[in-house]
Parts: structure tokens; C-alpha cells; sequence
């Protein structure tokens, strides 16, 4: 049976929209096979159960937060992946 889980993922990026949609597109190419994710630009009316950026920003102390220096670095990916996993099933276990 397949699971309805969505893991809501806010993208704060430093850059322009153009580029933060081809950064978008990077990232879901990352996704583990069968982790759910909705990858959407960063709103401040939305809701959103993590946020992954590459700014040292301040959101929410409660909102898990993803930073990453460079998505070309061997070391963010890995990382990024564990993060995305870990968060989906703490949502899907709750």
C-alpha cells in the first residue's frame, strides 16, 4: 500500500526565481526513491514542514532547517538526502 505522506519542503534560496527553480529541480533529482515531497519556493503564508536554504537565516526554532553550502559539494548531498528521509518518516510515523 502506498503512503499519502507529503513531506512539505519550503526553498529559501539567495538568488533569483529562474535560478531558484533550476535549483528546485537539482534538489527533487536528490529525492530517495519512494520519499514524498513538495518542493515549493519559500512563502511566509505557507506551511511547511522543513526548510532548506542556503542562507544563514533565522525562521522557527521549531521548523527543521537544511543548510547547504553548495549542492555540487560531495558533502551536502549525502546530507541533504538524510535530512529528507529522516524528516519524511518522522512525519509519516506520527
Amino acid at each position: 500500500m502506498e503512503s499519502k505522506v507529503l513531506l512539505h519542503v519550503d526553498c529559501d534560496f539567495s538568488m533569483e526565481t529562474s535560478a531558484a527553480q533550476a535549483m528546485i529541480g537539482q534538489i527533487r533529482a536528490y529525492v530517495p526513491i519512494g520519499i514524498k515531497i513538495a518542493l515549493e519556493l519559500y512563502s511566509t503564508t505557507a506551511t511547511y514542514d522543513v526548510i532548506l536554504t542556503n542562507m544563514d537565516r533565522v525562521y522557527s526554532s521549531v521548523m527543521p532547517t537544511f543548510v547547504f553550502l553548495n549542492l555540487q559539494n560531495e558533502l551536502d548531498v549525502p546530507r541533504l538526502k538524510n535530512f529528507l528521509t529522516a524528516h519524511y518518516f518522522d512525519k509519516l510515523f506520527q
